[in-house]
């Protein structure tokens, strides 16, 4: 092998670095994807929001945390009464106090968006999710329960949290991955909300209201915002980092500064 073949051969392999300077690109790069109020003002907020909210719920008297709830719930009978009050406040509990385990998904769902179509839209298709899967699935109880369908306590079911505004974002987000991605991704989403529904009593309003909520807020997200995201070239533009890539691209970096 001669030296241009040595040359050429080296630039097609990235560079090793010592294990500390590994250790702190790794770590950058993990930085990099956490939410801030820079890139991500929307996530980074709201997660403080909830974290307040979450620490209220667990460490205020249960007495007036319940009413809160009541207050806050998108349940039938609020949305009848209160229905801006319901949909704004309920949005800003979660229905248990793992606040840590939200923070991840929000750094792997919201984040992205945000980062990829800016603060206001993320915020558009959340509210999309939250507001309308909320009146689709509890205005027919208010009519069961009117009809005599359902038991007037169907109505007053407390309903609070953000996993109807989370999964039209993953679902709008869905759409931004290339095709076969896509559809594993969209398969994952799903079995999470069966499992949802099967984690509760599957016969109960409750349940199948949740698990309504939860399909509606997704092809909301994937569905209804498909045409604003077609419209802006959005569609199968998230590209996947892959191995393939690192090494073609590392290469052409090295080839261009030996020009």
């Amino acid at each position: 092998m001669n030296g241009e073949d040595t040359e050429v051969a080296a630039t097609m392999v990235p560079a090793r670095r010592s294990v500390p300077a590994r250790i702190g690109v790794a770590a950058h790069g993990v930085l990099r994807l956490l939410p801030s109020p820079r890139s991500t003002p929307f996530t980074f907020y709201y997660l403080g929001v909830l974290a307040l909210t979450t620490l209220l719920l667990h460490y205020g008297r249960p007495a007036a945390v319940q009413r809160l709830l009541r207050l806050s719930s998108t349940d039938a009978v609020n949305l009848q009464h209160h229905p801006i009050r319901a949909l704004l406040l309920s949005a800003l509990w979660l229905q248990d106090a793992h606040w840590l385990v939200y923070a991840v998904i929000f750094t792997a769902v919201l984040a992205p968006l945000e980062r990829r179509i800016g603060t206001r839209w993320t915020i558009l298709i959340f509210a999309s999710g939250h507001v309308l899967a909320s009146l689709a699935t509890e205005l027919p109880v208010l009519v069961a329960v009117r009809t005599h369908l359902l038991p007037i306590v169907d109505a007053r079911l407390i309903d609070v949290g953000v996993s109807y505004g989370f999964f039209a974002v993953a679902g709008a987000l869905l759409m931004l991955l290339p095709a076969p991605a896509r559809w594993w991704v969209l398969g994952l989403l799903n079995a999470t909300i069966l499992g949802i529904y099967l984690g509760m009593d599957p016969t109960s309003t409750d349940a199948i209201v949740t698990v309504a909520g939860h399909v509606l807020s997704l092809y909301i997200g994937m569905l209804g915002w498909l045409p604003w995201l077609r419209r802006r070239g959005l569609v199968g533009s998230l590209r996947l980092p892959s191995r393939k890539g690192f090494v073609t691209g590392s290469a052409a970096r090295a080839g261009t500064a030996g020009m």
